[in-house]
């Protein structure tokens, strides 16, 4: 990666790496375009998928709901977070009430540690 790379380019290298199937590469570019531009909701949207690849889905959902907390308009991330809270049996109300709080610019963090703790205790 060239020192004057824009952190969306360091984004879009991470999907095709874990395009290719490398999901330490992946995690090492998103982490370090989240190091450059720590607001990036595409950066943590990575990790959240390379998380959810090695089958933590709890550190996914952590992710994707820190990528909504910084753009609550980011649709993948949306996406990605509803498929775990329906595949673990969590109502995605509590999603959608989430991503409300971030668009006002209220604070989240309570219901997004119900969120986690709902999708802990259902992975166990």
């Amino acid at each position: 990666v060239a020192d004057y790379e824009f952190p969306s380019v360091i984004v879009n290298k991470a999907y095709v790496a874990r395009l290719d199937g490398d999901l330490q590469k992946a995690r090492r570019l998103a982490e370090l375009a989240m190091s450059l531009e720590p607001g990036n909701a595409g950066a943590r949207f990575q990790i959240g998928v390379v998380e959810e690849a090695e089958g933590d889905k709890v550190a996914a959902i952590t992710h994707y709901l820190e990528a909504l907390e910084r753009d609550p308009y980011h649709a993948a991330s949306f996406r990605a977070a509803r498929r775990i809270l329906e595949g673990v049996g969590v109502s995605p109300s509590y999603l959608d009430r989430y991503v409300e709080k971030a668009t006002r610019g209220e604070d989240a963090e309570d219901l997004g540690r119900r969120i986690v703790t709902f999708v802990e205790e259902r992975t166990r």
